[in-house]
């Protein structure tokens, strides 16, 4: 695994480990659009303990699981009551599946610690820089009730072999 620092045309940026040319481990990926996901990474996409930070404000703190919110873990928006427990494929599913609000309180605390870890990746000089790479997917904002998974909004969260030029460091 080695440390890679990749930027798309769009403005996308991926920073963090990375294993045959695929982000897996810790990193940070910053969306044109001001969304940001810091924690870890699976085979190219979002998977373990990690934090997602929509652009508008909402931020979910937990489990991922092939990209989605799958799991245990805390979702705050302003002026709302946080939603903790449960997360099946985008949809908050409460405390009544088999995530208590105390085990979701601590997955959360897990997701801190995966950000952590992942932000100290942006501070890696380059070792690494990936050329030709696909972009990140981004999240589509998902409200509660299931209305809008964004499946088919992200595009391929894979660091893997493309056709553009990473950022250079300083």
């Amino acid at each position: 695994m080695r440390w890679c620092s990749v930027q798309w045309p769009s403005s996308t940026t991926y920073e963090g480990v990375s294993e045959a040319g695929v982000s897996h481990g810790h990193g940070v990926v910053h969306f044109a659009n001001g969304d940001r996901y810091e924690g870890e990474f699976r085979r190219g996409e979002m998977h373990g303990p990690g934090i997602y930070y929509w652009s508008e404000g909402a931020v979910h703190r937990g489990e991922w699981k092939r990209g989605v919110m799958n799991g245990c873990g805390v979702r705050e928006e302003a002026d709302k009551e946080p939603l903790v427990g449960e997360f099946v494929d985008d949809v908050y599913a409460g405390d009544a599946i088999g995530c208590s609000r105390m085990e979701a309180q601590e997955r959360a605390l897990e997701a801190d610690y995966a950000a952590a870890v992942a932000r100290a990746f942006e501070l890696e000089p380059a070792k690494e820089v990936r050329r030709n790479a696909s972009q990140p997917r981004r999240r589509k904002h998902v409200g509660v009730g299931g209305t809008g998974s964004g499946r088919n909004e992200r595009e391929s969260a894979a660091v893997a072999n493309g056709s553009v030029s990473p950022r250079e460091h300083q």
